[in-house]
């Protein structure tokens, strides 16, 4: 018997109170976290903020910081942030790639939104 786990990503659809969806709300919905009654769980750490998040060009630079935190950020944690916050972008036809930013520093090259990289 195969007693292995599996990390999936699930798209989770919330409404917003936003009257039209828009880069900066999806966002925010996401780096607060999945609904506690949903039973999923999110690979963006407590404690990472959304500082903001500007589109230029087709590239969304999201800027974030990290509380709590006096050294650097681990990658394997920004990998999993760069990977949700591409697939939430995603649905964003004006954006092909991200930048995160910790504190308006760039961390990583720019990174394509396309949900079949993961």
């Amino acid at each position: 018997m195969d007693t292995e786990e599996y990390e999936y990503y699930i798209p989770v659809t919330i409404p917003t109170l936003a009257p039209v969806a828009n880069v900066y709300s999806a966002l925010d919905l996401l780096f607060e976290g999945p609904p506690a009654d949903m039973g999923l769980y999110s690979d963006i750490p407590r404690g990472i903020m959304l500082h903001g998040v500007e589109v230029k060009d087709g590239t969304a630079y999201v800027d974030i910081s990290y509380d709590g935190y006096t050294s650097n950020i681990e990658d394997g944690i920004i990998s999993d942030i760069i990977k949700n916050v591409g697939l939430t972008l995603s649905q964003f036809e004006e954006i092909d790639n991200v930048e995160l930013l910790i504190d308006g520093e760039v961390i990583n090259s720019a990174i394509p939104v396309f949900a079949n990289e993961y």
